[in-house]
């Protein structure tokens, strides 16, 4: 699951994604996102799972990099929001893809 903002101009980017069923995090990924483009925070519900004011480049979350399984084990229920927010030098998109899955069964 996952989404974009496309932005016009450098400055705040956010995706929310509302989630349809119970789901449980493994990875995120920021492939189709502007160079240059970072993160600040990822929010699941109104619980914050990773921070960094400063923003981290979204190469950093490249398939091939070190910083893999950033969210593994975090869950949330479905109707709440996972929420994105980064920074954009520019116009272009700021792509959020999260992999995870559906549990089984009661959480």
């Amino acid at each position: 699951m996952g989404g974009v903002d496309t932005v016009s101009e450098e400055g705040a980017a956010t995706v929310k994604i509302r989630l349809q069923h119970h789901f449980k995090a493994e990875d995120v990924t920021f492939t189709g996102s502007a160079s240059g483009a970072t993160v600040t925070s990822i929010f699941f519900g109104d619980r914050v799972v990773w921070s960094n004011s400063d923003g981290i480049d979204v190469s950093v979350f490249a398939s091939n990099s070190f910083m893999r399984g950033l969210l593994r084990g975090q869950s949330l229920r479905a109707g709440l929001d996972i929420t994105v927010n980064g920074a954009m030098p520019g116009a272009g998109n700021f792509s959020v893809t999260i992999i995870g899955k559906k549990p089984l069964g009661r959480r």
